[in-house]
């Protein structure tokens, strides 16, 4: 399942096919890594920095985790419970990082929260979104996902998103469960959604490779609990 969204090699090997498995795994799998990196790393506590990696003023960082070359963690951000940063993510000021797997060329703005995901090569996650991990609002806060038109536990209650490679993610939108493949969403969508943001979180369940085949008005019918549109 994670192929069809995350296409590239990395530096991450994932060891299960569904998204939610590997993170709920993910300190696991990292401290198994950390004890084959090399002498580029400086390691300590559970901490591994690349001697390349920049990282900025009062940043906080938990075991475990793995900060790769060439990586960006921007000043007052917060990194825990689990986090690896492939060669060349970025990561803005003042983010929150929970349980999450940012590939190469990942770049979180500033003022984000990824919770529990795994963000693909080159995503763009522009400033103020928030890639959600939980429904606070439900006596049974268990994760489900839709596979194929199918309704699926992950047997989770914490569980965010699948982002795969080259998504670009506007501005102030907040989204949870979502598998999102498409690198150029529609630009009349794109802008619609960019206007809604601030009126209702928006869950985005899917960019599909198909052409647009709703209309603005249909779309805005669906906001709050499914958010469906195709490029």
């Amino acid at each position: 399942m994670i192929r069809e969204y995350i296409v590239r090699p990395s530096t991450f090997r994932f060891e299960d096919s569904h998204p939610w498995v590997v993170v709920n795994n993910l300190c696991d799998t990292i401290m198994r890594e950390l004890r084959h990196l090399g002498e580029d790393y400086t390691i300590s506590n559970g901490v591994a920095v690349h001697k390349t990696a920049v990282i900025a003023h009062n940043v906080t960082i938990k075991a475990p985790a793995i900060i790769s070359a060439n990586c960006f963690v921007g000043a007052n951000s917060y990194l825990r419970n689990g986090v690896y940063l492939a060669p060349g993510a970025k990561v803005g000021i003042s983010c929150e990082i929970k349980t999450s797997v940012l590939l190469e060329g990942c770049a979180v703005a500033h003022f984000n929260f990824v919770g529990d995901s795994i963000i693909g090569h080159d995503v763009n996650i522009e400033a103020g979104a928030i890639v959600a991990n939980h429904y606070n609002e439900r006596k049974d806060d268990t994760v489900y996902v839709n596979i194929d038109g199918k309704r699926v536990s992950t047997g989770l209650h914490k569980f965010g998103s699948l982002v795969g490679d080259d998504c670009r993610i506007g501005p102030m939108l907040c989204f949870r469960q979502a598998l999102c493949s498409s690198p150029k969403p529609s630009s009349s969508v794109w802008n619609w959604l960019n206007k809604t943001r601030n009126h209702a979180t928006c869950s985005l369940k899917m960019f599909a490779k198909q052409r647009l085949t709703e209309s603005i008005p249909t779309l805005a019918a669906k906001v709050n609990d499914k958010c469906f549109f195709r490029e």
